[in-house]
């Protein structure tokens, strides 16, 4: 596509031959009214070669008071009244340290130009800052009034005041407060003579873009861009050799509002090889724009420049550049260019179908509306209006340098792109990814037509352009049939069906048939509602339960007695797995002949365990973590000693690990019923031990909160407990035994004695060092305290039982009988010989050596 070209300048240079400048005086130098009115006076004005000029001091005027610095009428009468009897009156009011007339801050000087005619509907205003109080000038001439070179009023604004040829005007000050001014100048000046001088009238046209910058938080704006093709500016040399330039038309905002035209008077030019160079300074200026609602409103040229290279002659072009920012005000801001290097997007605007696929859910949408905009030569954007994917409706965009086209022989365009993402027209401007993306659009008689794009995202492909076939139904791949208790509501009144059927067929692609076929609800509503069926619902499967939540989901009633119609408003919960189904439904029905709906419940079988799956023989930390402590406490070795046994000892295995598990390592092994001790050693003092064994391998070590007796637990062992969940409560506490310790004695990881279990097999045992905790995976400061939790296999066997055990054992079970050889009876066999009659009346010889 062609860029745009600078466009024609065209140049109206007007010679003539004027003299010097003559003045008049309206009223004497220095006047000083202290106070008291200014007597209106008459002057003759014609506005094509003559203007008031004047200049005044503004310091002693009164804070806070409407001073009437002066006023030009059109009748000496009409110049002291508000409203206009015959008339038409230009007041000048003046007001220090003001906040009100549209000031943003405190302690602002300003002037309120306020225009009154016969008729009117309430005056016509514009405002003013004064920067410099102490020297302001204004000046009234054929533009209208200008204030220290800011045109502040338009003359088209006030026709009565400045008719064709001589105008009989009045100067005066009579009406409001009267003034504090000191008035160093007021003049009437005359151009004429036979000096020369020279006026010119430069046009331009190029393309112009404005950026509203709207401030939403600090440092954080949004943007909005308007385009306009072959905009104006005029460039007029005034008599004085300072130029007015006029950005005409000016539009800006996110609804292309108008500002009307800018004027900006009082520029000074430098001329450099045929281009004029201005610096646009820092100046007021107020906005007219009948109609818009920044129309009267004060804004600040914050400053810029002007570049314009008139044409030389009739038959070239010239050229023009401008670049300004304005201050609107509370924060937000405008910056205009006119130049060769604005390009004005193309934009197209297209109506067609869309559709959304989901498996094998398909979402048809009519009338969608999307953007095409080539915004850079050969770089486009798209924008979908209200696209909705998923659960989110807004303006998606893709727009990226690398969205590139490719045209065919016929013009005809396809877009590319190795981006993956676009953004939401969100406040947060939220990225989407997507992949297989597509796009083309073809050349028309009117421009592009036919636009079609696609690309899939998480929530399935959207396609644009085309409308979606209408898919077949989805196939049964599995079905599941159950048979539970369904209660049911029907208009309030309760019904149980038991066994009730329920059949779930999956459809492949996480797509379900739920069915309760064939529910007799006679009895309760003198209606059959025959099979009640949820047609292709999604579920999700986990840990081998599959989830259904549904809300307004297709219901469908068949096999019933009267015709029924769903609301399509209630909800759906499905959950199942191989063994078992819950569903709980609700919703509205109505019977069509009735002509009456009621609610429904549907509840059946039972819900499932919604508990977390906890782990087994959990801890409280990272199975990796190292103990913390800064004192070097930490476990070397731990160790199980049946009585009467060797010991047996575990090492730990890393420095100042916080958990072991040594159950594949060789297990204690010890005999049932028999009683056991742990040991440690252990660098370091002040620190608890505990011991647990699993006596029914159930993964988890049961304990009771609060009680130094723990029989009945898997808590068999621990030096000390305060029975308090707070380990920090310690001043006293108890060991497994129930003695008492207090003071030192509670520095002691030395638990009692315990049991083994009484019978045969393996188990798992703990070994927990900790502070006054009885916690199995540990307290919240097991760590800092230089503590750790280590699992062991614990082997249970038969105890080893010799012939004389075995002897002892029958004796004192009353199975046999012992004696001396002299016959004294003995309750065991003791050293030496020992006569045995067994419970047969066997008698024997037992030596005992």
């Amino acid at each position: 596509m062609k860029k745009i070209l600078s466009l024609i300048a065209l140049l109206v240079v007007t010679l003539t031959a004027f003299a010097q400048s003559t003045s008049e005086k309206i009223i004497p130098d220095g006047t000083q009214p202290n106070g008291g009115t200014i007597t209106p006076k008459a002057i003759t004005v014609d506005w094509a070669t003559q203007k008031i000029v004047a200049n005044v001091d503004l310091t002693n005027c009164l804070t806070g008071t409407n001073e009437q610095i002066f006023a030009i009428s059109t009748n000496s009468a009409d110049i002291a009244n508000w409203d206009q009897e015959s008339g038409s009156t230009l007041h000048f009011f003046y007001r220090q340290n003001f906040t009100d007339w549209g000031a943003t801050t405190a302690d602002v000087h300003k002037f309120a130009v306020q225009y009154r005619y016969k008729g009117d509907n309430g005056a016509t205003n514009r405002f003013y800052e004064v920067k410099d109080i102490s020297n302001c000038t204004i000046v009234m001439d054929k533009n209208g009034v200008t204030i220290d070179g800011t045109l502040v009023f338009e003359a088209s604004l006030m026709p009565q005041l400045y008719k064709e040829g001589a105008n009989q005007l009045y100067f005066g000050s009579l009406r409001g407060e009267h003034p504090y001014a000191t008035y160093k100048s007021v003049e009437l000046v005359t151009e004429g003579g036979t000096t020369p001088g020279e006026t010119a009238t430069y046009e331009f046209t190029n393309n112009v873009e404005t950026v509203y910058w709207k401030e939403i938080a600090e440092d954080d704006y949004l943007d909005f861009h308007q385009y306009v093709k072959d905009a104006k500016l005029q460039l007029v040399k005034e008599l004085d050799g300072t130029y007015t330039a006029t950005l005409k038309d000016v539009v800006v905002g996110e609804d292309r509002v108008s500002l009307g035209d800018i004027v900006i008077a009082g520029l000074k030019a430098t001329e450099n090889a045929g281009t004029l160079q201005i610096d646009v300074p820092e100046s007021n200026i107020t906005i007219s724009a009948p109609g818009s609602p920044y129309d009267g409103k004060s804004m600040t040229i914050k400053g810029g420049m002007i570049d314009a290279t008139p044409a030389a002659d009739a038959d070239s072009k010239g050229s023009a550049s401008v670049k300004l920012t304005i201050l609107v005000g509370n924060g937000d801001m405008i910056s205009y260019e006119f130049s060769d290097d604005v390009y004005v997007p193309n934009i197209y605007n297209f109506t067609s179908n869309a559709y959304v696929k989901a498996g094998d859910e398909v979402t048809n949408f009519e009338n969608a509306q999307a953007v095409l905009t080539e915004y850079m030569e050969g770089v486009y954007m798209v924008k979908f209006k209200k696209l909705t994917l998923g659960t989110k409706t807004e303006d998606f965009t893709i727009e990226n340098l690398k969205l590139k086209p490719t045209k065919d022989e016929d013009g005809n365009i396809t877009f590319t792109t190795s981006d993956t993402s676009g953004f939401w027209n969100d406040a947060d401007e939220t990225e989407l990814n997507f992949t297989d993306f597509s796009a083309s659009v073809k050349v028309g008689e009117n421009g592009f037509e036919g636009f079609v794009c696609k690309f899939t995202t998480e929530n399935g492909q959207f396609v644009y352009g085309e409308k979606a076939e209408t898919p077949e139904p989805p196939s049964v791949v599995d079905t599941k049939i159950f048979s539970d208790k369904l209660n049911y509501t029907f208009r309030g009144t309760i019904g149980t069906n038991e066994p009730q059927k329920l059949t779930i067929e999956s459809l492949g692609n996480d797509r379900y048939n739920v069915i309760l076929a064939n529910l007799n609800s006679v009895n309760v509503l003198s209606v059959n509602v025959g099979t009640i069926s949820f047609k292709n619902v999604a579920g999700k499967t986990e840990n081998g339960i599959t989830t259904i939540e549904v809300a307004n989901p297709e219901v469908t009633f068949t096999d019933t007695d009267q015709e029924l119609v769903d609301s399509k408003k209630g909800n759906l919960k499905v959950m199942f797995n191989n063994d078992k189904a819950y569903l709980n439904a609700s919703g509205a029905v109505k019977i069509v002949s009735f002509g009456m709906s009621f609610d429904y419940t549907l509840v059946y079988g039972t819900e499932f365990s919604t508990e977390e799956p906890k782990d087994d023989y959990a801890i409280n930390f990272d199975k990796d973590a190292l103990n913390t402590s800064a004192h070097g406490r930490m476990l070397n070795s731990f160790s199980l000693q049946q009585t009467g046994k060797d010991k047996q000892t575990k090492s730990v295995k890393t420095s100042k690990a916080a958990y072991e598990d040594h159950t594949a390592d060789e297990p204690f092994t010890v005999e049932a019923g028999s009683e056991l001790t742990a040991s440690f050693d252990y660098t370091g003092e002040w620190m608890h031990s505990f011991v647990y064994i699993d006596f029914d391998n159930d993964g988890d070590f049961s304990y009771k909160e609060g009680q130094w007796d723990q029989t009945g637990t898997d808590l068999v062992a621990f030096s000390f407990y305060s029975l308090d969940s707070n380990p920090k409560n310690d001043a006293s506490g108890y060991n497994s035994v129930g003695d008492e310790l207090t003071g030192d004695a509670r520095n002691t990881y030395a638990a009692p004695s315990f049991k083994a279990p009484a019978k045969a097999g393996e188990y798992r045992i703990r070994f927990k060092f900790d502070w006054n905790c009885i916690l199995p995976g540990g307290s919240s400061s097991i760590l800092s305290d230089g503590g750790g939790v280590w699992d062991a296999t614990l082997k249970v066997v038969e105890p080893v039982v010799d012939g004389i055990s075995t002897i002892n054992v029958e004796a004192a079970n009353g199975e046999a009988q012992l004696f001396t050889v002299d016959g004294v009876k003995l309750n065991k066999l003791q050293k030496g010989l020992n006569i045995v009659r067994t419970a047969d009346g066997k008698v024997k010889k037992v030596l005992v050596k």
